[in-house]
């Protein structure tokens, strides 16, 4: 992925990135807790975050922690407000893809800020 410019990839539609994530994490990898859903830890995941804050682009290279059917964990530099509208563009498993999603929550952390977003989809992409 290159990292001076943004790219232009479509985002996913919600089938795509449930298959796409289906794919990526094998059954009962996870043990039961209280998440509905199960979440891949990644050993290593690059994404590109994009959102406005205050009328201007922030747009920066950051690490993807985790992905799940319904959202990510990302590590970013600053805290991003709740309910900030963003887009991530990432490379994992070498597929470059791009998602949009919503901030649920941030917790600092060391070296900046552990941030859920909550996955939305384009309507009509199921």
């Amino acid at each position: 992925m290159k990292t001076s410019q943004p790219t232009q990839l479509r985002s996913l539609t919600r089938e795509q990135w449930v298959r796409f994530v289906s794919r990526q994490i094998p059954p009962d990898t996870n043990p039961p807790t209280r998440r509905s859903t199960q979440r891949r830890r990644l050993e290593y995941g690059i994404a590109r975050l994009s959102y406005k804050q205050e009328g201007r682009l922030i747009s920066y290279v950051t690490t993807l922690l985790e992905i799940s059917v319904t959202g990510l964990m990302i590590k970013t530099r600053r805290l991003v407000p709740g309910e900030t509208e963003l887009r991530v563009e990432m490379l994992v498993a070498e597929a470059p893809l791009a998602v949009v999603g919503t901030v649920i929550h941030s917790t600092q952390t060391v070296g900046g800020f552990k941030t859920g977003v909550r996955l939305t989809f384009p309507a009509g992409g199921r």
